[in-house]
Order: C-alpha cells, then structure tokens, then sequence
C-alpha cells in the first residue's frame, strides 16, 4: 500500500504567551548583566597543520559554564579574515569539532548550550525531555551570550 502525504495536513497550534515580549526583554537583560569569562585553551591534540582548535568556555545565565569548540584556520594556511559560523548541536547531541568548517575558511563555533549533552551542565527538563519555556530560555541565553565573545581580542597561535 503507498501513501501519500499531505503535508498541507499537518498544522500546529502555538499559543503565544501574553507576556511574551516582557518576558524576553527581561530575561536577555538579566543575561547582558552576566560577565562573560571567557576562556580559550589550545587544543592540540585536535589540531592540525591547517587548523587550530580550542577548547571555549564562557558563563550563562544562572551560573552555567557553557562549553563548545571553536576551529580557525592558521594563518599560514589560510590568511584571515575569516567569516564567522556558529553551529549548534541536534537535541540530546554532542557538538562536533567544526575542523571542516575551518578548513574550508571559516572560524567556527560549535556550542554545547546546557540542554545538550554531557559537555555542560544539564537543566533537569531537559534531562527528562520535557522542553518548557524555561529550559528553552537556559538554551537560548546560553546561545545569546555568544553574542558578546571578545573574538576580537582572541590570537592564533
């Protein structure tokens, strides 16, 4: 027997919240207020003649060490400027070290926010799967203090 699809069938039915907008003002404030510290360690286990990887942590909403992997080409490879990638991870996935990203030209990020796998710490929602808007809103932050990395002060070795 073949189906066929409709996908014109399937709708989905999202409510926004009235304090949707209050909501988020507030919170992306709260975060803008957390100081950064950032950290860059060298990786080079991962690295390569091409590529330099490291090991990039920074601070979240709430307390939250965020961690993730951020990969340039070398300069000697490949002069800079680079264009910026940020990657994030698939639910319940571990980032992967963006090493293609890079040699192909990129500086890439990829992050673990803290509802990803075992690289940060988890919120317990998402550890039972059961997404709400404030394990949404750990994500998110997490991600928007991404915004603020000092790449600019950052040196390749």
């Amino acid at each position: 027997m073949t189906r066929v699809r409709e996908p014109q069938r399937y709708t989905v039915d999202v409510h926004r919240p009235d304090d949707f907008e209050e909501f988020w003002a507030a919170t992306l404030q709260q975060v803008a207020a957390v100081p950064l510290r950032p950290s860059f360690d060298y990786v080079p286990e991962r690295s390569t003649e091409e590529i330099a990887v490291y090991d990039v942590h920074y601070d979240s909403w709430e307390g939250v060490r965020i961690s993730g992997w951020f990969a340039v080409p070398r300069p000697e490879y490949l002069p800079p400027p680079y264009p910026a990638l940020m990657m994030l991870p698939g639910y319940i996935s571990e980032p992967t070290v963006p090493k293609h990203w890079a040699k192909q030209g990129y500086a890439a990020f990829a992050v673990a926010p803290r509802a990803s796998s075992g690289r940060t710490s988890f919120s317990t929602r998402a550890i039972r799967g059961c997404w709400s808007r404030t394990s949404w809103t750990r994500t998110r932050t997490d991600i928007a203090g991404f915004t603020w990395m000092p790449f600019a002060r950052w040196k390749p070795r």
